[in-house]
C-alpha cells in the first residue's frame, strides 16, 4: 500500500498538468489518461507528452520517463498499478464528501469502478466520524 501512495505522489503532480491539457473527458482521471498515452506507439507517446502543457521540463521529463517505465512493464503489472491509482483518484474525493452530496461525483465516476466505489463506500459510512476523519488525515488505507 506504501508503494502505491509513493507511486500516486510521484505522478500526481505532473498527471494533474497533463489531465487538464489532454482533452480528458470529465471523468478521466490523469492516470486514465496517462494509459492512453501509455498506449500509443513510441513515436505517438512522445509527440503526445510533446504537446503537453506541463509546468516545467522537470516535470516534462518525470512523464516521459514514467511514460517509458509504464510502457516497458507487462500489460497485467501496467494495468493492474494504473487502475489502482485510477481507483483511488476517484474514490478520495468522495470519501470527503457528505454521503447526502455524493450523487453528482458518482455520476461522473466510470461505469467500470462505480460499483466497486459504491462497495467502498458502504463500509466507510460505517466507520466512526473520528475513524473516518483519522484515516483521511493520514491516509493510511
Amino acid at each position: 500500500m506504501k508503494l502505491r501512495v509513493t507511486v500516486a505522489r510521484l505522478l500526481l503532480p505532473p498527471m494533474l498538468a497533463l489531465g487538464a491539457t489532454a482533452g480528458a473527458l470529465a471523468a478521466d482521471s490523469p492516470f486514465a489518461v496517462f494509459k492512453k498515452i501509455v498506449l500509443l506507439s513510441e513515436s505517438e507517446r512522445e509527440a503526445a507528452v510533446g504537446k503537453l502543457k506541463i509546468s516545467s521540463e522537470r516535470h516534462r521529463k518525470l512523464v516521459q520517463a514514467k511514460v517509458r517505465e509504464y510502457a516497458a512493464m507487462p500489460e497485467a503489472e501496467r494495468d493492474r498499478k494504473l487502475d489502482a491509482l485510477d481507483f483511488r483518484w476517484h474514490l478520495m474525493p468522495i470519501m470527503k464528501t457528505a454521503k447526502t452530496d455524493r450523487a453528482k461525483q458518482l455520476a461522473s465516476v466510470p461505469e467500470r469502478l462505480r460499483t466497486d466505489i459504491e462497495r467502498r463506500l458502504i463500509g466507510w459510512d460505517k466507520l466512526e466520524a473520528g475513524v473516518r476523519a483519522d484515516l483521511l488525515k493520514n491516509e493510511s488505507f
